[in-house]
């Protein structure tokens, strides 16, 4: 979660502030306020963001950010994006 909130710290999407919420609450729990610094932050329009954190790239998107980038999931969650990958989600706060 530290990896993803990083990466999205910079973005403006409802979807990452709702992320970022959540991540401020664990952090608060656990005692720790910062975050790990994000490089390279790109953000790409109607798909997602990616960024440079703790030395590893770290894309936050959706199935068609996962295509353009040309990367594997493992099987288990390939098969969740098949069922949720077409279907818009929306994210709800408190």
């Amino acid at each position: 979660m530290n990896l993803i909130a990083a990466t999205e710290v910079d973005s403006e999407h409802p979807l990452a502030k709702a992320i970022m919420e959540h991540a401020k609450k664990r952090r608060v729990d656990e005692g720790n306020l910062t975050w790990p610094e994000a490089k390279s932050f790109v953000s790409i329009t109607g798909h997602g963001v990616k960024a440079i954190v703790c030395c590893k790239e770290i894309i936050v998107g959706n199935e068609n950010l996962r295509l353009d980038q040309n990367f594997a999931v493992p099987v288990g969650t390939s098969f969740v994006l098949s069922i949720f990958g077409s279907v818009p989600v929306r994210g709800i706060t408190e």
